[in-house]
Formats: structure tokens, C-alpha cells, sequence
């Protein structure tokens, strides 16, 4: 299986991690529920073709 090579100009996408929590409205008393972000962090979109996906498919089945 080839390995993909990336470089640090391929992280270009910024992602947050973190949950959903109901907050509180201070002036009316409301509470609705707001992300909530933990960190955040870049990645690097990736795609997997048709035929990679058939390949590991293939080997777990070996398995």
C-alpha cells in the first residue's frame, strides 16, 4: 500500500473539537444549547479513492 506524503502546507483546514452545552441567556433567563469549543487544531482534507476503499475492504475480509 503506497503511503501519502504530507507536508506541512497541506494542513491548511482549521477544525474544532468540543461539545454542546446549554447556556443560560443572563438577560431573559432562556437556555438554548451553543458549541462549545475545546480546541481547535489544523488537518489535512483527505480523500480516499474508490479503488483504496475497495483494497481495504478486500483485506479486512481476508481477515
Amino acid at each position: 500500500m503506497a503511503i501519502n506524503r504530507l507536508t506541512p502546507v497541506d494542513f491548511n483546514q482549521r477544525i474544532q473539537i468540543g461539545t454542546v452545552k446549554t447556556i443560560q441567556n443572563p438577560i431573559n433567563g432562556t437556555s438554548k444549547q451553543t458549541f462549545v469549543s475545546q480546541f481547535s487544531l489544523y488537518c489535512a482534507p483527505y480523500t480516499r479513492s474508490i479503488a483504496s476503499s475497495y483494497q481495504l475492504t478486500a483485506e479486512q475480509l481476508e481477515q
